[in-house]
């Protein structure tokens, strides 16, 4: 769509007065379907940010989450232009499910290690643990997330 219009536009064509070019179709229909989940995304993160405060009654504990949210986030940008593909919506939603496994892997481990004193106290071989010992339920989370969203 991006080289039609680019053609488009250096084949200087002009329109008779009272006539206009709309393109519409698939591309309408995206920009549409994005437009509408960024309008929500706003009151998604507010919910989000509203129950992990909650939840972990930390606002420390909060902002790690989020801060592994914003890392994954920005690596699946990162990835999306590394390998040149188009931002749309599919981006979009393969970006929140991302963010969703992410913050998910991150709320198992740290509520595995707050409830494991020797881990809380720092205790390097008990965080590995309570690290190994969550492995395996965010490996089933995941894959039923991957599972779930496949047709």
């Amino acid at each position: 769509m991006n080289a039609f219009s680019a053609k488009l536009e250096q084949a200087d064509i002009h329109l008779p007065p009272g006539y206009r070019l709309e393109f519409g179709g698939e591309s309408a229909e995206r920009n549409d379907s994005v437009d509408q989940l960024l309008a929500n995304l706003t009151i998604v993160f507010t919910l989000l940010v509203a129950v992990v405060v909650v939840s972990f009654n930390s606002f420390r504990l909060s902002a790690i989450i989020f801060m592994v949210g914003f890392q994954a986030a920005g690596l699946g940008l990162l990835s999306v232009w590394l390998f040149g593909y188009p931002f749309g919506f599919t981006v979009i939603i393969g970006l929140l499910g991302l963010v969703g496994l992410a913050i998910n892997a991150a709320i198992v481990i740290l509520a595995e290690i707050k409830s494991n004193p020797d881990a809380k106290r720092g205790d390097r071989a008990a965080i590995v643990e309570a690290v190994s010992e969550c492995g395996r339920h965010i490996t089933s989370t995941t894959i039923t997330t991957i599972g779930g969203s496949c047709r």
